[in-house]
């Protein structure tokens, strides 16, 4: 059986994930790293509400980056809908 990332991720209350694959190159521009020697498997980005993964990655390294970003982008969803503590 095929696996196949999804494209977009509803987890309700109105929040939508992208999920695009992309090539090295722009992984290390949204990283912002001159380093050609550092690479990235993956990145969230919060304020684009979008998970880039690396297209050069097997399928199975992707469906792993996949949900490692996925952890990244719950946890800051779930911490956007906390109300702040006050800070006396």
């Amino acid at each position: 059986m095929k696996y196949r990332l999804p494209r977009v991720v509803h987890l309700g209350l109105g929040y939508k994930i992208k999920v695009a694959l992309v090539p090295q190159s722009f992984l290390r521009e949204l990283a912002d790293d001159d380093d050609e020697q550092q690479n990235y498997d993956g990145i969230w980005l919060d304020e684009r509400k979008t998970i880039y993964i690396d297209k050069a990655l097997r399928a199975s390294d992707r469906r792993e980056v996949y949900w490692h970003e996925l952890i990244h982008a719950l946890n800051d969803t779930v911490a956007a809908d906390r109300p702040r503590p006050k800070v006396l």
